[in-house]
This record gives structure tokens, C-alpha cells and sequence, in this order.
């Protein structure tokens, strides 16, 4: 039966790529998961920042 082994490698190659889409979009979703996580921590320090520096830069100095 010749088709059998045509069948076999379509089903390697089929199973192949669903699995490569499935690694391909958890690595999307971690990374933007990461960024997004990396900006909120970012935004929160420079809150924090301002609320320590307040007061305490020549600029906003209050005579």
C-alpha cells in the first residue's frame, strides 16, 4: 500500500505544525504578558519616585 506512508508523513508534517503554532503562540503571549507587566512596574516606580522626590528638587522648592 503505497498511500499508507504518504499518509503517515502528511500526518507527521500536519501534527508538526499545530504543534509549532501552539509553542509559537505561548511564546507571543508570555513576552507581551512580560512587557505589559514591565510597564506597570515602571509606571509604579516613577509614581514612587515623584511621591520621595516631592518637595525636594530645586524646581519645586517652596520658600
Amino acid at each position: 500500500m503505497p498511500g499508507v506512508g504518504a499518509a503517515r508523513r502528511r500526518t507527521w508534517i500536519v501534527s508538526g505544525l499545530v504543534a509549532l503554532a501552539v509553542v509559537a503562540s505561548s511564546v507571543t503571549w508570555l513576552v507581551v504578558s512580560r512587557a505589559e507587566d514591565r510597564e506597570e512596574r515602571l509606571a509604579a516606580n516613577q509614581r514612587q519616585l515623584a511621591r520621595a522626590c516631592a518637595g525636594l528638587l530645586p524646581t519645586e522648592r517652596r520658600t
